[in-house]
């Protein structure tokens, strides 16, 4: 159990990490269209709503594909580690044991993105910074 909570922290640490770089360097880039949604009477609160749903839908993806990638090796692993051992005590039992931390990856795939969205939308600029034409 130790174990599982480590490695989930330390996911979640990098998940977050590299969700909120994705985020803001994504909101740097859509600077301008975000001035123009403002220019065209957008209230600041669609600002961070933009900014929760960059999140949302990065961190999202980007778990929802390393629990994909993360599950071959996972289950690949397990063949060798959980093979029947008869140590002469009669009948082998099962072949293989696979027991996957649902709520773990539950968590990880739901939970972090939602939560990743939320400190983006609290945490975003509400006004950008007015800029003039100098012609």
């Amino acid at each position: 159990m130790i174990a599982q909570l480590v490695l989930g922290g330390l996911g979640a640490v990098l998940m977050i990490g590299g969700t909120l770089t994705a985020t803001f360097l994504a909101l740097s880039d859509a600077r301008p269209d975000l001035a123009t949604l403002s220019a065209v009477g957008a209230t600041p609160r669609t600002r961070r709503a933009v900014a929760a749903s960059y999140a949302l839908v990065v961190g999202f993806v980007g778990a929802v594909l390393g629990a994909l990638v993360g599950a071959v090796p996972g289950i690949a692993i397990t063949y060798p580690l959980t093979g029947p051992y008869d140590y002469g005590a009669g009948p082998i039992g099962p072949s293989h044991y696979l027991d996957v931390p649902w709520l773990l990856v539950l968590g990880v795939v739901v939970g972090l993105p939602l939560l990743t969205a939320t400190l983006v939308g609290a945490t975003a600029r509400s006004r950008l910074p007015l800029t003039a034409r100098l012609d």
